[in-house]
């Protein structure tokens, strides 16, 4: 049987225009130039302590908690909203949520778990997803603190159920969810129409899906 773990923004959804809103309102509020859009595209990936030093990499450690309070109170309530379904993420969720060869389909992102879940009703992909996990799941059930990366995430989802007759596949678009899956020994598959731009030549042991019909064909022969 196949797990299959998705990564959100860039994968499933193209966030890009929320993102880069908030991170106006954010560098307002410490009176900086709002980014350029390519500067927000290049740098999308890690969570929001670690993707505003790429952008202002001067600031302080007082501004950078500025910015990133401002930031969440803009993304979580408004900005989040502004993001689109990649075209054909619905088709491949249903055929994928259809097919008796898998078991379950989970989200991991480093998004908060309450906007990725409004993310998902409000376009009716929720009903496909066993287990949706933010990187505050355990503070947001008042189980514990905030995940400190993806991987661990993505371990802990992972660590109580692998067995040997598993495949747990996380879909991600960026080198960090590359990363987050081999910190937690699990399959990797990249998706080449999201934030990052992935080359056969530099990864040569990875997948990489060109389209959500091409990630189906890859996900039928792991």
């Amino acid at each position: 049987m196949k797990h299959i773990i998705f990564d959100l923004d860039g994968t499933l959804f193209d966030s890009a225009e929320g993102i880069y809103q908030s991170l106006h309102i954010a560098a307002q509020s410490i009176g900086l130039l709002a980014p350029t859009k390519s500067q927000v595209l290049s740098a999308i990936g890690p969570p929001i302590h670690k993707l505003i030093p790429l952008i202002y990499p001067n600031i302080s450690l007082e501004e950078l908690h500025i910015m990133c309070a401002a930031f969440r109170q803009h993304y979580d309530t408004i900005g989040y909203v502004n993001s689109s379904i990649y075209d054909g993420i619905e088709e491949l969720l249903l055929a994928l949520y259809s097919d008796d060869d898998i078991d379950k389909l989970s989200i991991v992102t480093n998004k908060p778990t309450l906007p990725t879940i409004k993310l998902l009703i409000k376009n009716r992909l929720h009903k496909y997803f066993d287990d949706i996990i933010g990187v505050d799941y355990p503070a947001f059930f008042n189980q514990g603190n905030n995940y400190s990366s993806k991987g661990q995430a993505l371990a802990e989802l992972l660590h109580p159920v692998i067995t040997s007759d598993s495949a747990f596949v996380y879909i991600g678009d960026t080198a960090s969810d590359l990363e987050a899956a081999l910190f937690a020994g699990c399959k990797f598959v990249a998706v080449n129409y999201g934030f990052y731009s992935w080359q056969e030549s530099s990864h040569p042991l990875v997948k990489i899906a060109n389209s959500p019909f091409q990630l189906r064909t890859l996900i039928d022969k792991i």
